[in-house]
């Protein structure tokens, strides 16, 4: 008994050397990491229209960052207990590049990056497992903060509960929670050497836009863990992910990560003092390791915006626009537009300065394209307005094809906020035909995309307006602008205003009534859709089958429109409905048989071979 007492004291005092003797060590590695990332906001965009089964213009405005780094990786144990310890992480970069959108940062950016990088410190408790419960960031930023966390997912180690060749356990990164996978390989007195892999995300993180989505990821990471010093020596392996919303990728990040321990030294009182006072300043505000940052929304998109903005600022990008000739590239011409738009994001007071300079120019230079498509889709208000007044202004110059332009750019605003629809009614009421007609055509996108939570009465306005005017009009054309206007509108009580029109004697009220049912989304419309099929005029039935590439198709109507695809003599009618079918190929399970048909069964050869090249096509 005595014996065995003994070897558990001595047991005992040898684990709480290990723990004195290591409690306040600093461990130093060599560190490289790739990161690429990809946002693709035309995907999600479409992605939520077709959820809310409306059509728009899609955010063409893309994010793709690549960073690389490599330098030196610090880790200070600060506290320790048999059932916690209490992590400082710093990182000073040797290497560092930065690349949004294919324009790399200039160097003076990077001093600043660097700089960022190396005065954040993050702060981990990690519990007796090795999982990081809490995180606290001591002059941090975006990108600092991004980093470290990222690397304290990366290295965190959780051990099994008891002898195991594999085991499992719920981990967090920046990204949200993960089960994470372990697999021993081998397993020595002082190195366990095993193989981590994210299996599944259970959690995502909050994003700026509403829609759910999941994480898939894919990769592994090779981990040598030295159990007696509780610190990896070393790690290297790459991971995936991409994040899906409706099974549509809207994102992916790439992840190559290597880090290889150098040194292990006893920290020193100066530095553990200045640490922990560091820690005490911040110690009320930790955070979870992932990230859940409740402001989201404009937040979120300011975020975005300074990241893709970098050091730029207004003079300097002015500068930049001002040197612009129609003969410039386009890809520099996108990016000093990309990078305007992100400037009325972080400062939407600078549309005024961008109306002023837009008053002088011609709509169709290169100089104004890049403004005009910055206000566009900078999706402020204070943007969308600008382009009211500019409108305001050229028409009191008589200018109506700058007019018509900036009219028509309202129509492709992708969330119009609520003075856009007020500023068309009044136009649309105008009774000036050149002022009215255009406003009518915008009012009904804008009626349609504007969103419910900006303005619940949006698309009643806009379909009471255009109700008027119809009921009013006094020509052909002023009844053909307003058919149109409804179509654009898209109003579930339309449909009994254009019944009539669909039968009307005159050919191009029917056709231009057929294309008006795209967005009415009602078994009723979808019936007079089917019968505009059989209308004699050639531009009925195209019109008819192009408005089918604007709304669903209901398994019930695939039999009919098999049939009608087998009868219609015309060879152009008979491939657009076979595009019109393909766009909804992974909506209704039926498309395909009847795509097949078509790619055997037309009498034409070369829709034959058409057919056949979209089966063969990989998704």
């Amino acid at each position: 008994m005595c014996r065995r007492l003994r070897v558990l004291l001595a047991w005992g005092a040898a684990l709480l050397s290990v723990w004195v003797a290591w409690a306040q060590s600093v461990f130093q590695y060599r560190i490289t990491l790739t990161s690429e990332q990809k946002i693709s906001f035309s995907t999600l965009a479409k992605v939520i229209q077709a959820e809310a089964q409306s059509e728009g213009a899609a955010a063409a405005q893309n994010l793709e960052v690549e960073l690389h780094l490599s330098g030196a990786l610090t880790v200070y144990v600060l506290k320790e207990a048999p059932n916690a310890r209490l992590l400082a992480y710093m990182l000073a970069p040797t290497t560092l590049t930065l690349t949004t959108n294919g324009v790399r940062a200039s160097e003076s950016e990077l001093r600043t990056l660097r700089s960022e990088l190396q005065q954040a410190t993050l702060y981990a408790e990690v519990d007796a497992q090795g999982i990081v419960r809490k995180v606290w960031l001591h002059q941090a930023r975006e990108l600092s903060q991004g980093v470290l966390r990222t690397i304290a997912a990366l290295t965190q180690v959780a051990l099994p509960h008891k002898e195991a060749a594999s085991w499992e356990a719920t981990e967090e990164s920046p990204e949200g929670v993960y089960l994470a996978r372990y697999t021993l390989r081998e397993r020595t007195a002082a190195v366990w050497r095993m193989q981590k892999q994210r299996v599944r995300y259970t959690e995502t993180q909050p994003t700026f836009f509403e829609t759910a989505y999941e994480i898939r990821p894919q990769g592994s990471l090779q981990m040598d863990y030295d159990s007696a010093q509780r610190a990896v020596r070393r790690i290297t392996g790459e991971l995936h992910l991409a994040s899906l919303v409706k099974d549509q990728t809207i994102g992916t990040a790439s992840l190559a990560f290597e880090v290889q321990r150098t040194r292990a030294t006893q920290l020193t009182d100066a530095e553990r003092k200045r640490l922990l006072q560091n820690h005490r300043q911040i110690a009320q505000h930790a955070q979870s390791l992932r990230v859940t940052n409740p402001k989201l929304g404009d937040n979120a998109a300011v975020q975005i915006a300074r990241t893709e903005l970098g050091n730029e600022t207004y003079a300097s990008l002015k500068q930049r626009w001002s040197q612009l000739t129609d003969e410039s590239s386009f890809t520099e011409i996108t990016e000093i537009s990309r990078k305007w738009r992100a400037l009325l994001i972080v400062n939407p007071q600078l549309a005024t300065q961008t109306e002023h300079e837009l008053q002088t120019l011609a709509f169709n230079t290169a100089k104004a394209q890049v403004l005009i498509s910055a206000l566009m889709h900078s999706q402020q208000p204070e943007s969308q307005q600008a382009l009211c007044r500019l409108a305001d202004h050229f028409l009191k110059r008589a200018d109506d094809e700058a007019f018509n332009y900036y009219v028509a750019c309202l129509a492709l605003l992708e969330s119009p906020h609520p003075p856009i629809l007020r500023w068309l009614v009044a136009k649309a009421q105008s009774a000036s035909p050149d002022i009215a007609y255009p406003a009518l055509l915008a009012l009904g996108a804008v009626g349609r995309t504007t969103p419910l939570t900006r303005q619940p009465q949006a698309r009643d306005t806009a379909y009471k307006t255009i109700l008027d005017r119809l009921n009013k009009a006094q020509s052909d054309q002023e009844i053909e602008v307003c058919l149109l206007a409804l179509g654009n509108l898209g109003h579930p009580d339309s449909l009994q205003v254009l019944e009539p029109f669909l039968s009307h004697e005159d050919t191009q009220l029917r056709a231009t009534a057929a294309s008006s049912l795209r967005f009415i989304e009602t078994p009723p419309a979808e019936q007079s859709l089917l019968r505009m099929l059989r209308d004699s005029a050639r531009e009925v039935r195209l019109q008819a089958i192009e408005a089918f590439n604007h709304r669903r198709i209901s398994q019930a109507l695939l039999p009919e429109l098999a049939q009608y695809l087998r009868e219609e003599s015309q060879k152009d009618l008979r491939r657009a409905l076979i595009d019109a079918l393909w766009r909804h190929r992974n909506k209704a399970s039926g498309v395909r048989p009847i795509i097949a048909q078509a790619a055997t069964g037309d009498p034409d050869e070369e829709i034959r071979l058409y057919a056949q090249g979209l089966l063969q096509q990989k998704e």
